[in-house]
């Protein structure tokens, strides 16, 4: 198991650099926005980036995570290049066809969300963009089914450093408000296809096969219902908040979002990336269902670990990155934030429905907790605004998380580590319990009492006993670290 940990661990290191290099724009810019932008104008573009993800999720079909569960179905290397090119060539014509019947509607959609038509234009950039963003999937799909890390970073650096050249044109010095981040983010994923698109076809040929692509959507097809909802339901918060307050209340709950893509981009991203094939290549092993418990306990441990600090630093971070106007939005954070430990748990969940091809439970899940958030957002969005979106999100989403390890284990049973999940967890809940009573005019003697808080978080592990002896070795091996004694390890 060390070796399969080991090699998982490289990878998802290397794929947590990619990912930090290919969102890092979205951190080093967001500075420049909330600099130039009030929290309205903010709010305005949080409201594309919506209608980008809906429309993302509803003409993306699944064909990405698909071409990662039939490329290893099949070991034949002809096969497999005939999965990645029908993949790409698919989503293609789906991304063309999709968009091109929205464009008709795009009047509608600015009158509706900002009462404006004048932004109606737009839509065409948003678009533009949104096509070449699916294709790139697919081509990141093969990156990650051949295990090349390397390739998935230099592409992430690449994006990275034409995003903020072309931002920073466009925002700074043309003074394009949102349509110059939204030409610029155009620019950058165009110029990114150019590379990834013929290093796909370079691989995969021209080859399109229908009884694959039928494969594909019959995989995919249970998930594709279950996958809108969510993301409807993931964006209703919003919508609602539109309705009962402010677009300058959407740009605050907005960036206490964006807090949620440090865990998302440093942790949550890469180890799916990594895991999603992973788990795939291992199923067949005896050792299987150990090797998936003792992923949960990890990632738990790991992401409270980040939840934690994020959730500490919150209010020093909004102050450093944005002008005073936006201070509230730190207090969202922590909520936000912990919605990413849940996706993570029903990440890891679903293995057992997909290792089974149980896909209508991730549509049956998805629609029970649809009705749920629903009841909770419309009870506590118009009475707590951004505070009752920001409570809704993650009980929401533990009951996704909770009744997608029912249905998995129905299915295919796995003996999850529970008690050192929830020590995990605990643990770091408690340190931010105990940080919210730090409280001093001194800015770093704040920030250094918060920090010693932090980093005893490993030190409360050993004392509760979640540390095995070989974790302990392994730990020592790597970092040399020698402060815990051996009564405090649990066998």
């Amino acid at each position: 198991m060390f070796e399969e940990m080991k090699r998982f661990g490289r990878n998802s290191f290397v794929y947590a650099c990619g990912n930090v290099l290919n969102r890092g724009a979205a951190f080093i810019l967001l500075p420049l926005y909330t600099h130039v932008m009030n929290p309205a104008d903010f709010g305005i573009l949080s409201l594309f980036y919506l209608v980008s993800t809906i429309a993302h999720t509803l003409l993306s079909m699944g064909l990405a995570h698909a071409t990662l569960r039939f490329y290893f179905e099949y070991t034949e290397e002809k096969m497999r290049r005939t999965v990645v090119s029908t993949a790409l060539f698919a989503t293609m014509l789906i991304g063309v066809g999709g968009t091109a019947l929205a464009v008709p509607f795009i009047g509608l959609i600015a009158s509706a969300l900002f009462q404006d038509e004048a932004y109606a234009p737009l839509f065409y950039i948003l678009f533009g963009t949104l096509v070449l963003e699916l294709v790139i999937e697919v081509s990141k799909a093969l990156i990650r089914a051949q295990e090349r890390p390397m390739v998935y970073v230099l592409s992430s650096v690449f994006k990275l450093l034409a995003q903020v050249g072309f931002n920073v044109y466009t925002v700074v010095i043309l003074k394009k408000g949102i349509q110059g981040i939204l030409l610029g983010n155009l620019a950058s994923v165009f110029l990114l296809a150019c590379l990834l698109i013929p290093f796909t076809l370079k691989y995969s040929g021209f080859r399109f096969n229908l009884s694959i692509l039928k494969s594909f959507l019959r995989y995919s097809f249970p998930m594709i219902p279950a996958t809108v909802i969510d993301i409807v339901i993931r964006s209703l918060d919003r919508i609602l908040l539109l309705k009962f307050s402010t677009l300058a209340v959407i740009g605050l709950y907005s960036l206490g979002g964006r807090f949620s893509l440090l865990l998302t981009e440093l942790f949550y991203q890469p180890f799916t990336i990594a895991f999603g094939p992973h788990r795939f290549s291992i199923m067949k092993q005896e050792n299987a269902r150990e090797i998936y418990a003792r992923f949960l306990t990890y990632f738990v441990t790991s992401a409270s670990f980040l939840w934690l600090g994020v959730s500490v630093f919150a209010k020093e971070a909004v102050q450093l990155i944005a002008s005073d106007e936006y201070l509230e939005a730190y207090r969202v954070v922590p909520l936000v934030v912990s919605t990413v430990i849940l996706m993570g748990c029903s990440y890891i969940f679903q293995t057992g429905i997909l290792l089974t091809k149980k896909t209508k439970y991730v549509f049956y899940v998805t629609a029970c907790c649809a009705v749920f958030k629903v009841i909770l957002l419309f009870s506590l969005v118009p009475r707590f605004n951004m505070y009752g979106a920001a409570i809704a999100t993650p009980v929401g989403s533990l009951l996704g998380a909770a009744l997608t390890c029912y249905f998995s284990q129905k299915e295919y049973p796995v003996s999850f580590e529970w008690a050192r999940v929830f020590k995990g967890f605990g643990a770091a809940l408690a340190l931010f319990l105990v940080s919210t009573q730090i409280r001093t005019e001194a800015l770093l003697a704040g920030l250094a009492l918060k920090g010693a808080l932090v980093l005893t978080y490993p030190f409360i592990l050993g004392m509760a006993g979640f540390f095995r002896k070989g974790e302990l070795v392994v730990l020592n091996h790597l970092i040399r670290y020698r402060a815990f004694k051996p009564g405090l390890v649990s066998q």
